[in-house]
């Protein structure tokens, strides 16, 4: 939904504007990692280029990740509750493996351990796969 800027099958649900300030920075937590109105926000480096991405997360290390400029939507199960940084390492794979797979034109994702994220291509394409973790 806000990959498509707020309509689905063609019907405006959310109004562009909204979406846009929702995901800008009105709030810093640390480096790399600022607040808009509910999402988490964040740049991922990956071969020397930052893809800025936004994400709901969840104490447990549950996430879904967006990152526009490849179009892909990540979500991670978890129940790590705690600290979060125990959290955070869930988001590894996105950087190590799924950036570089949406860059080749594979859409992909994993975690440790070998079980698979659900990965989706936005606007309507969805799609899962598997990939092995580190």
């Amino acid at each position: 939904l806000y990959l498509n800027g707020g309509t689905w099958n063609g019907k405006r649900l959310i109004d562009q504007r909204w979406i846009d300030d929702s995901v800008a920075r009105h709030a810093t937590f640390g480096p790399n990692h600022d607040y808009g109105y509910g999402w988490h926000l964040h740049a991922f480096r990956v071969e020397g280029h930052d893809y800025r991405g936004y994400s709901a997360e969840g104490n447990g290390g549950q996430f879904v990740i967006v990152v526009p400029a490849l179009d892909p939507v990540v979500a991670i199960p978890a129940g790590n509750y705690g600290p979060f940084s125990v959290c955070y390492p869930l988001q590894e794979p996105l950087t190590k493996d799924g950036i570089p797979a949406a860059l080749q034109g594979h859409v992909s994702a994993a975690r440790p351990g070998g079980a698979s994220n659900s990965v989706g291509r936005g606007r309507g394409r969805p799609r899962s796969r598997s990939m092995a973790g580190p």
